[in-house]
This record gives C-alpha cells, structure tokens and sequence, in this order.
C-alpha cells in the first residue's frame, strides 16, 4: 500500500517516520475521542459570550464547518495568530507587533567533503552554521550535501541567488581551507522572509504564555514564551505548556 498523503507530510526522508507516527498517532487521537482532519485551514475563530472560542475551517472546494470543542490550542505561526485572535487580546498585542526575522538556506551538492564535522558554527561571519546533510542522501548516491545558514539575513535577502551563494561559499572556503577543492556540482538558494519573529532586548517580556483573554483557547508555537529561541525544542515545549494550562 502506497502511503498516504498523512503519513509523507508526517515526516520524510531516508527512513521516513511517517509510517510510524501517522497510523500509531492517529490511533491514540482516536482511542481518546479525538480526531484529526486533514487538507483543512482554519478560516477564522468566533467568540461566543467573549469567553468562549469556535474554531471555523474550510476545506478545498466544500463550505466552510464550525467546530465547538471545550478547548482549543491555536498552534499557529505569530502571524497568523495576530490575524486570529480577538483585538485587544494581549497576545494579539504582542503577536502584532513582531517584525518578521528572515533566514536564508542554501543547499550545496559537493564532490568532496566541505567540512570534518557534522554541524560547524562560524565565528565573526555572516555566515552562521553548515549542516551535514550528506545521510539524508538516498542510497547509491555519490558527492556529499550540506546546508549553509544565515538568520537575521535582513540587509542581504534582496541580494541574488547569485550573490548570496557566491558570499557563503567564500567564507566557507576563507574559514574552513581545506574546503577550496570542493567543486559544487548543484545548489539551490532558499529564502524565507518571515521564517520568525526578530528578538530583541527585553524580548521574554514580550513572548505571550499559553493563556489568554478566552478561557478556553490557549497557544502554542515557538514564538511564545518558552525560555527558549524559536527553535523546534521550543515548539515542543510551548505544547506541553499548552497541555499543562488545560489541565
């Protein structure tokens, strides 16, 4: 049986965990009542008595269905949730006022190894990180891939692919020498404009908790006040916090 569309948005990659967590997953929602609907996005939230929240979702080409549950955990990106929550909320507040972080990611395919390890960070370089990423590769391949990263990229996102490559592999090759005899055989230049929100000083103070004005609607999302960056450790917790304030 071919996967499903679940289980290939679940996770991919050389071992794919999508045909572990999808049907595993899907099972213990609904052995506790629950259910997971997919290739559905959430058009909007009413509020009733301005306490309590309706979750509106539309599905392609069918209307729109509203769904009343006793909670909800809006897990949504801090732009969509400035657009969703109700004025005045003060996660709303805080929400709306995030300036956008780009990022940038630069895939590079490689003939020989560009780095010794798996995950090197860069000092005094506008360059940020390289990711080996030569085992996620399929079988029988031959080169090697990495990942080259700059966050808070926003005075070069407007630069060419060109431009952004040709500065990456310049400081790979001016603070890793032994990288010079790497040929790059295939590269794909990746921007992301609004991959987050840009900290600040002070910034904790302004990262929402899981509680708001609703009584039952709370958030999730790394953009909110977990002690960590915006990382996926902080998507993580932000869910657990978000769990624990249901009760």
């Amino acid at each position: 049986m071919p996967p499903s569309a679940l289980q290939m948005r679940v996770c991919s990659g050389k071992s794919p965990a999508g045909h572990f967590l999808a049907p595993h997953g899907t099972r213990r929602f609904i052995l506790i009542g629950a259910g997971l609907p997919i290739c559905f996005s959430l058009s909007w939230v009413s509020f009733l008595r301005l306490r309590e929240a309706v979750f509106t979702s539309r599905r392609r080409s069918n209307p729109s269905r509203s769904t009343v549950f006793d909670d909800f955990v809006l897990a949504v990106p801090w732009a969509a949730a400035a657009k969703l929550l109700p004025m005045g909320d003060r996660a709303q507040q805080l929400a709306a006022s995030f300036l956008p972080g780009p990022i940038l990611g630069i895939h590079l395919w490689t003939d020989l190894p560009l780095a010794p390890d798996l995950i090197t960070g860069f000092l005094d370089s506008p360059l940020h990180w390289l990711f080996d990423r030569t085992s996620t590769l399929p079988d029988g391949h031959t080169g090697h891939l990495y990942a080259a990263v700059i966050s808070a990229i926003s005075d070069r996102i407007d630069q060419s692919g060109k431009e952004l490559l040709e500065l990456v592999l310049s400081e790979i090759h001016r603070l890793l020498p032994g990288s010079r005899n790497c040929n790059v055989t295939h590269h794909v230049v990746y921007k992301s404009r609004d991959a987050t929100f840009m900290g600040s000083p002070g910034e904790p103070l302004t990262r929402p908790g899981p509680v708001t004005s609703i009584q039952n609607l709370f958030l999730a999302g790394d953009w909110t006040q977990t002690g960590l960056p915006a990382t996926i450790e902080g998507a993580v917790l932000s869910g657990l916090k978000s769990a624990f304030a249901i009760g």
